[in-house]
């Protein structure tokens, strides 16, 4: 017996075994070829996909493959479906792109307005970015930025032993930052 014949009609049993999906799909993997019938709708869904990545609805591009190929509307919706099955859902990740894109603004903004001193505004950038990723609180507690921002007590004195006790202090401070060498 020739192994290459068996080989192949154990691939003939695998196609006949697989949906016409993951037959696509196969052939995008692994080269597998199709019939006729299947390539013929490999096109289509590949039609369908490219109105998609347009920005088209699907209520369009069902219109559209009505349209430009006399598919009926129920099965031009299946072919969306399946074009989504195979390629993935074009409008999910552009959201999440999106998303991203935003996520990514806004965290710069944050950055810059934090190190000019706007707080408050900041700290706005954050909750837009709690907000757009979907970790917003949902109850409403919001953080009290009088809390969190205790403002600096400012002492003007013209007395060189107050202006001596303020610098040691001072100095007490930034001694408890310092690394200490072994």
């Amino acid at each position: 017996m020739n192994i290459s014949k068996e080989l192949k009609k154990q691939d003939r049993r695998k196609k006949r075994d697989m949906t016409r999906n993951e037959r696509v799909v196969a052939h995008y993997i692994q080269g597998m070829e199709l019939s006729k019938d299947d390539e013929a709708y490999r096109l289509l869904l590949e039609e369908a996909n490219k109105v998609q990545l347009a920005g088209k609805s699907r209520q369009y591009t069902a219109a559209y493959l009505k349209q430009q190929y006399g598919v009926a509307r129920s099965k031009a919706y299946k072919v969306i479906t399946d074009a989504i099955e195979v390629f993935g859902d074009v409008n999910k990740s552009s959201r999440e792109g999106l998303r991203y894109l935003q996520t990514e603004w806004y965290t710069r903004m944050a950055d810059r307005l934090e190190n000019s001193g706007e707080f408050e505004l900041a700290i706005k950038c954050r909750e837009r970015i709690d907000k757009i990723n979907g970790l917003e609180d949902r109850k409403g507690n919001v953080i009290n930025i009088k809390k969190v921002v205790q403002p600096k007590s400012i002492i003007f004195s013209t007395d060189p032993k107050a202006l001596a006790e303020n610098r040691r202090i001072m100095e007490a401070e930034e001694a408890e930052y310092e690394e200490m060498e072994e």
